[in-house]
Order: structure tokens, then C-alpha cells, then sequence
């Protein structure tokens, strides 16, 4: 008794299963295909997005490298390869903002050493700088604002006054409420001042600064950039030790002169 009910109701359920399904009866293959095709896309795509972080990860241990090796000979072509052979990468467009920094910082402290070499290392600032920007990679934005800035201060540092005009102006139009904000309106103020242009333009056909009195040396602080959440979001940690401060542009006026300056306007101009 027990097995012919179970056999009814086996067929009944065999007989609804056909009922409502069995139109499908014809398609089974393709279901079957479409199903394993789904489980199979499923493995695919986290497969995927773990190698992706995996290669993250990487770049950004590559990274590290870079900059432990650059503070052993203090070499920026570690940073600027590494953006070469990374040139989708995030961390190479950290890479590219550390080498502009450091070679602008070298040009500035050694202009008035050695004016070919700090032109050089400037022009190698503005490339870096340049790249990080025309790069069409995504990336942070006090990242891109920190680098149009640098670009900025680096053109008005070699006397590239127009573009660096341009620039400035460009940052108090897109992100005037910013760190940068601030330090590009008084660059633009700066700019305006015609002695201030005016000493340039003498520094650099001369490479020595003009006799008389020097114009006031204006507050030019390099800002520095707000504090950022995420783990690929920060700045790398050798950032701060190779941003620029508080740094005097390359034909700029400056108090602090060096000695040999301080002594040939002395004995030319008189105290």
C-alpha cells in the first residue's frame, strides 16, 4: 500500500514537473551550457580581480623599492624607470610627482653654484611633472593638484612666466578653496610686480645677481597637501622627505643669498 502511494505521488510530481516544465524539454542543452558558462565567468571574474590586486600590491612594493634605493645614491632615474615600465600604474604617477620634486629641490639649492646643472634638473622637474599630468591614468586629486601646482612654481623658477601665469590661474578656477588656492593667488601677485620681473629677467642673462637693492622676498611656502584616508590613496612615505619647501623660485630675489652674491653687491652697490 505504502509503494503504490508512493508511486502516485511520484507521478503526480513527475506530471506537474511536465506540466510546468516541459516546453523547457527541448532547450535543456542550452540551459545546462548556459549555466556552467555563468559558474565558469563567476571563477573568471574573481580570478581576475585578485590578480588585479595582486598587481597592485606589486606596483606599489615596486614602489618602495624605488624610493629605498633612491635614498641610498639619491638617484631619480629609479623613480622615473619605474613609471616607465609601470605606465598604467597609480604608483608610477606617485613616482613621477617624488622624481619632479627632488629635481626641482636640487635646481633650487644649487643655482647659485652651479647654474647649468640646476637648469637641467629643473627641466627634468617640468617633464615629470608634465607626464604625471598628461598621463590618462585615474588618479587622486590632491595627487593632480599637487602636480599642477609643482608644474607652476617649476615654470616660474626657469622664467617660463606666460605658461606659469596660466597655471596659477588654473588652480584659483578649479581649486581655489584648496592648499593650493591660496599660494597661486600670490604667485599671480607676484608676478605682477614689475621688479620682481624685472630681476629675473637680469638673473638670467647673467646668472648673478644685479647690483642695487633687492626687491622684498615675497612668502612663496611650498603648501603642503591635506592628509589623505585609503590605502592606495596615500602618499607614499618618502614624499615628505622629497617635496620641496619653502623654496625660492630659480630667478627669484632672495635674502638669504650666497655668499659670493652677498659679496659682489656689497662691493658694488655699497651697503
Amino acid at each position: 500500500m505504502n509503494k503504490q502511494t508512493e508511486q502516485l505521488e511520484k507521478n503526480e510530481l513527475i506530471e506537474w514537473l511536465d506540466q510546468k516544465f516541459g516546453h523547457l524539454r527541448p532547450y535543456v542543452g542550452q540551459i545546462l551550457f548556459g549555466i556552467i558558462a555563468l559558474i565558469a565567468l563567476t571563477f573568471a571574474a574573481a580570478f581576475f580581480f585578485k590578480s588585479r590586486a595582486d598587481l597592485q600590491a606589486t606596483q606599489w612594493q615596486n614602489l618602495s623599492s624605488a624610493i629605498n634605493t633612491f635614498s641610498l645614491d639619491r638617484q631619480t632615474s629609479h623613480l622615473l624607470n619605474l613609471a616607465e615600465e609601470y605606465p598604467e600604474a597609480e604608483s608610477s604617477m606617485w613616482a613621477l610627482q617624488l622624481a619632479g620634486d627632488v629635481e626641482m629641490r636640487t635646481g633650487l639649492s644649487t643655482l647659485n653654484s652651479d647654474t647649468s646643472a640646476a637648469i637641467r634638473s629643473m627641466e627634468k622637474a617640468k617633464k615629470a611633472y608634465q607626464k604625471l599630468l598628461d598621463s590618462p591614468v585615474k588618479k587622486n586629486p590632491e595627487l593632480t593638484q599637487r602636480a599642477t601646482y609643482s608644474l607652476a612654481y617649476c615654470l616660474e623658477s626657469l622664467g617660463e612666466f606666460d605658461e606659469a601665469k596660466k597655471i596659477y590661474q588654473k588652480i584659483i578656477d578649479e581649486a581655489g578653496t584648496t592648499v593650493y588656492g591660496e599660494p597661486s593667488k600670490q604667485a599671480l601677485a607676484r608676478l605682477a610686480q614689475p621688479e620682481i620681473v624685472a630681476f629675473y629677467d637680469a638673473y638670467k642673462k647673467t646668472s648673478v645677481a644685479p647690483m642695487g637693492e633687492l626687491p622684498k622676498r615675497p612668502d612663496i611656502t611650498f603648501p603642503e597637501p591635506p592628509a589623505e584616508t585609503g590605502a592606495t590613496g596615500n602618499a607614499p612615505a618618502a614624499e615628505a622627505a622629497a617635496a620641496p619647501a619653502a623654496v625660492t623660485p630659480a630667478a627669484a630675489p632672495a635674502e638669504a643669498s650666497t655668499p659670493a652674491v652677498e659679496e659682489n653687491v656689497k662691493k658694488d652697490g655699497g651697503e
